[in-house]
């Protein structure tokens, strides 16, 4: 029974109490004051059932999206990962490349210091070949003198 069902039945009667001491039964005015308080609390129950399922309403959406959210950021983590291991691995090739880069111009280094070695015996060379040259032409000037 809710307090409203219970409201109308104690509507328009009367109540009568039972006074032990002198056997009496007596008029009361209960039933008068319990009907509107009654009627009160019908309406805090509804409210309250109201506020429960409004409540149960938004915790499951709450709880869907938080849901949703979960997956999302499991999905961007994976990602992330998956990123960061082709960041690693770009990486890894950048520091090979590096590395192969540094011994190329090492060699490369070498090989211009020993052109410049060669260039300095071939100048030298030279001026052998024009000493030798000009001694030659001396000689021959003399012969045929």
């Amino acid at each position: 029974m809710t307090a409203n069902e219970l409201a109308d039945w104690f509507d328009g009667r009367i109540l009568y109490l039972w006074d032990a001491e002198d056997g009496q039964y007596y008029d009361s005015a209960i039933a008068s004051e319990i009907v509107p308080t009654l009627r009160q609390q019908q309406v805090r129950i509804k409210q309250l059932e109201e506020t429960q399922d409004y409540l149960y309403k938004t915790h499951d959406a709450d709880k869907a999206e938080i849901d949703f959210l979960k997956k999302e950021i499991l999905e961007k983590h994976e990602d992330w990962k998956h990123e960061g291991q082709q960041a690693a691995n770009a990486r890894a090739e950048i520091d090979k490349v590096n590395a192969e880069w540094v011994q190329a111009t090492t060699a490369l280094v070498n090989a211009v210091q020993e052109i410049h070695g060669k260039q300095a015996e071939i100048e030298a060379l030279k001026d052998k070949l024009m000493l030798a040259k000009q001694s030659l032409e001396i000689m021959e000037g003399w012969t045929n003198k």
